[in-house]
């Protein structure tokens, strides 16, 4: 797995994760959004169970946002609820929500419709209105951090590598150690010769 990774984006394969974190972050929050709007527009029924039918999980996703740590090929179970709008209409809508909790006949559960269209009524409960949302919601945020941790240990990597490559400057102790093994005579003598020498006087003036 390791090398397909290098193969696909080289050394800085953390990009995949990155990509991938963001795309399901915004797919899920674009999600978010229009599930708020659903709720918001949309008004709560009381409804009961005329019929209970059996199918299994489409996918891994539904299992695990509904089925409570199920997985795909489980079965699950649909109600056909009967329900009335405000404006007196009585539906019976098979709910496209399926669970691993059985339903029985004439048991009351709670619907969210919109009001004008009640094809989108469902089950009134936070696992089939919001579940799939903020479960794509948590694996994109964990892509992310992922690519973060794996770039910022590429950077350290990257900078520790540069810091041993680096040729460390010698120090040229010669002269010091030229002027340690000086003895002080030898110091004041070439100190004297470079000291101009003062002027003699001409002794035959003093004579004369």
């Amino acid at each position: 797995m390791k090398q397909l990774f290098h193969r696909l984006a080289g050394r800085r394969y953390y990009r995949l994760f990155l990509l991938a974190g963001f795309l399901l972050c915004a797919q899920a929050l674009y999600l978010l959004a229009f599930t708020a709007m659903f709720v918001h527009e949309s008004v709560v029924l009381p409804g009961v169970v005329t019929d209970v039918r059996q199918k299994p999980y489409e996918d891994t996703l539904e299992a695990l946002v509904h089925g409570s740590g199920s997985c795909a090929g489980d079965t699950s179970y649909q109600p056909l609820v009967r329900f009335a709008l405000p404006s007196g209409l009585v539906i019976n809508r098979l709910m496209t929500d399926a669970g691993n909790t059985d339903y029985t006949i004439g048991q009351n559960i709670s619907i969210i419709t919109p009001e004008l269209d009640p094809s989108g009524a469902r089950i009134n409960e936070w696992k089939y209105i919001w579940g799939t949302q903020t479960l794509e919601l948590g694996v994109g945020v964990l892509l992310v951090l992922v690519g973060y941790a794996l770039r910022g240990t590429l950077f350290r990597r990257r900078v520790s590598a540069a810091a041993a490559e680096k040729p460390q400057p010698r120090r040229n102790n010669n002269k010091g150690r030229q002027n340690k093994s000086a003895s002080p005579r030898r110091r004041k003598s070439a100190a004297s010769s470079e000291t101009p020498a003062p002027k003699r006087r001409n002794r035959k003036k003093k004579e004369a």
